[in-house]
């Protein structure tokens, strides 16, 4: 509408949203030096479609439409930490409330069910579902389990000697994730009609290491996404709006803005993400410039005779769509 009647001269305040395909995923290929994931997320160029290529391998009984968004439902929170049971439960949630566009899962048993902890959990088959899922991810692009096995791997080295998980992002922030085991504590509050049983979780004081590594595998992919954000935001000259791993921008600033989220793509890659993330016994007021992340990268490479080979094309503005 705005397109249609805006007078010639005048600016359009119209808004084109500016989305990066397989965010998640892309990072991932990024932190893990892995071209083969990197093609798929279109960061070396081309049009791939990650989400319906392992759809076309899932096996169910539901149209090819249904089957990729149940694997992009499964794929993305999976990119960020998620098991099987937090998978299912969107699906469910996404199937109820969306009933034309999941046919198949809607003739699922779609109530929650007790396991064996006594906990609500989703039926068995879309469990199975959820997890088929996670399978065919990992078998199709074998970084993404890479990338969890060496995240845990590290942090796990790491947290005997420090009560927390952290590291420092590409744009400088300094993150750290900290948990603690809860304990139950139960209690009633009255209401007119009798009283609601309430249930808190009080921290124990005892550090929950495996809570802290599953949670740190989706807040390391977190804060790159925000690293993008931090330096697309500091060196853009025209107007912009972020939202996480999207951008708004108006129509005569589109290419512009592919071109600098692709630059600004490759120059975190050349940081060396890796490196950052491994954020070595360092204080709690540690600065970028203090880490030199650059410097010991250098070094890295030159006491190990490695060579990188970057896995992002500057050039490939699809992967901004």
């Amino acid at each position: 509408i705005e397109l249609a009647t805006i007078k010639v001269g005048n600016p359009s305040h119209l808004i084109v949203p500016i989305g990066q395909t397989c965010s998640g995923l892309a990072w991932q290929a990024i932190v893990m030096n892995d071209p083969d994931l990197a093609e798929m997320t279109n960061l070396r160029g081309g049009h791939h479609d990650l989400y319906r290529a392992i759809g076309d391998r899932l096996d169910l009984p539901a149209d090819s439409a249904e089957r990729r968004t149940i694997i992009k439902k499964s794929v993305m929170p999976r990119s960020y930490g998620a098991g099987a049971r937090t998978i299912a439960t969107g699906l469910r949630d996404w199937a109820l409330l969306n009933p034309a566009k999941a046919p198949y899962l809607n003739t699922l048993d779609l109530t929650f069910v007790k396991d064996k902890r006594g906990d609500s959990s989703p039926s068995l088959r879309l469990m199975g579902i959820a997890q088929t899922a996670i399978d065919l991810l990992a078998s199709t692009a074998p970084a993404t389990r890479e990338f969890s096995k060496a995240v845990r791997r590290f942090y796990k080295s790491r947290l005997p000697s420090l009560p927390y998980v952290q590291w420092l992002s590409p744009s400088g922030f300094f993150c750290r994730v900290r948990e603690e085991k809860t304990t139950q504590v139960h209690g009633e509050l009255p209401l007119p009609t009798g009283c609601a049983r309430i249930v808190a979780h009080a921290p124990t004081g005892k550090l929950d290491y495996d809570k802290m590594i599953t949670s740190s595998l989706g807040n390391v992919i977190h804060s790159i996404d925000a690293s993008l954000v931090h330096t697309t935001l500091a060196t853009t000259e025209h107007h912009m709006v972020p939202v996480h791993d999207s951008f708004g921008s108006h129509p005569s600033n589109v290419f512009k803005t592919q071109t600098m989220l692709m630059t600004n793509l490759a120059l975190i890659e050349s940081m060396n993400p890796s490196l950052c993330l491994r954020a070595h016994n360092h204080g709690d007021k540690i600065t970028w410039s203090e880490l030199q992340a650059k410097d010991a990268m250098r070094l890295y490479l030159g006491s190990t005779n490695q060579s990188i080979t970057p896995v992002v094309d500057p050039t490939a503005t699809n992967v901004f769509s």
